[in-house]
């Protein structure tokens, strides 16, 4: 583990690791609740339902879209704001010992 502390400034590398592991997580469970509307939209014979679901599948799409993208994005930057302060932290050992 590797903790960085600026004045005020505290990092913690695992912690950023476990938070862009735990989004993947959470990516993943919404993935697989949209499967769970798909079955529901299939499976309907009545009109009026069939078009409501498939009204609340399109919304639902929509924002699960949005969701995603998010999620991975955020993994995406939590895994690399990790790496970024490793780096930092190396290259100040590297420099101290005159490398």
């Amino acid at each position: 583990m590797t903790r960085f502390s600026i004045d005020a400034v505290s990092v913690d590398t695992d912690a950023l690791e476990v938070l862009a592991t735990r989004m993947a997580h959470t990516r993943d469970a919404v993935t697989r609740a949209s499967r769970l509307v798909d079955d529901c939209v299939g499976g309907s014979a009545a009109g009026l339902v069939a078009a409501a679901l498939a009204d609340f599948d399109d919304h639902w799409r929509y924002g699960l879209k949005r969701i995603v993208s998010n999620l991975d994005n955020a993994r995406a930057a939590l895994h690399d704001a990790a790496r970024g302060y490793e780096q930092v932290e190396q290259a100040i050992a590297r420099a101290a010992a005159g490398d």
